[in-house]
Order: C-alpha cells, then structure tokens, then sequence
C-alpha cells in the first residue's frame, strides 16, 4: 500500500523521522501496526497518513526491455537462437 505523509512522525521500525510530503510503499502488517500504535497514543492514522495508492500500483508491464543476448556458436554467422533444431 502506498500512503503519504501528512503529519511527521518518528518511524521506530525504520528509525528514521517521517517527514511530511514523503510517500512510503507499505505493507498491510506494517500499515497495521502504524494504526495500532497511533491509536494507542489517541492519534487517528487520518491525521498522519494518506493512502494514494493500493495494489495497483505495483502491476508491472509484462515486457520485459531487457534484450536477450545473442550467442554463437563457433564459426557460425546466424546467432544459436535462430539455428533450426536448437
């Protein structure tokens, strides 16, 4: 779940002070424990966290840009990927 900062706060997992305007991917226990522990001090999560973003945004392009590498075999001029048979 991505979520941002609207109030700082004092990340004790993290140990790191979250600053207002900062955007956190976070997970379900962990967002989970951030409301438990808010709401333990009598702050409601709303105050201090916005969600921008859940699951969806972690869908990623199926293609990959990665280009598959071409290998030879020796004394060939056609890579082993085109070669009938292989």
């Amino acid at each position: 779940m991505k979520v941002k900062v609207k109030q700082e706060f004092y990340d004790w997992e993290a140990n790191v002070k979250r600053l207002a305007g900062e955007e956190l991917d976070l997970t379900d226990t962990r967002y989970a424990e951030l409301v438990e522990n808010f709401s333990s001090n009598g702050v409601s999560v709303s105050d201090i966290l916005e969600e921008v973003g859940g699951t969806e945004s972690y869908n990623y392009s199926p293609v990959s840009t990665v280009q598959t590498p071409q290998v030879y075999v020796s004394g060939e001029t056609t890579p082993l990927s085109q070669q009938e048979g292989v």
